[in-house]
């Protein structure tokens, strides 16, 4: 079982995380002017580049975006005192679980069911 000075650290490390998720993805979805500029080919090139990076930027946010929101659970189960429990089995989630993977929802054993 986790000590409450075990939680808290963990907490810490998951308020870090969640400060880092957000600047990085504030810096992802950063508004850019729109270029209304001549049609020439040199234009349509870099509008199309422009274009394949927002894309790009689309794709890499969300996987950010999910982490996030499993950090953002995480820290509420804490505060409801209700953190480092399997939402499968109710079992306590191990220790060296939860050090490794601070919001991880499974213990080992639903863990490897899962994977089955």
């Amino acid at each position: 079982m986790l000590t409450e000075k075990e939680i808290e650290n963990l907490k810490k490390k998951l308020e870090a995380e969640q400060k880092d998720l957000v600047a990085e993805l504030n810096g992802l979805q950063k508004p850019e002017a729109i270029d209304m500029g001549s049609e020439t080919a040199d234009s349509q090139d870099e509008e199309a580049d422009e274009a394949e990076e927002e894309v790009t930027d689309i794709a890499m946010a969300q996987p950010l975006k999910e982490r996030l929101e499993g950090i953002k659970m995480t820290l509420f189960k804490i505060e409801q005192g209700k953190y480092g429990f399997c939402e499968k089995c109710g079992a306590e989630i191990e220790k060296e679980i939860l050090e490794i993977d601070p919001e991880s929802r499974w213990c080992k054993v639903c863990k490897l069911e899962a994977k089955v």
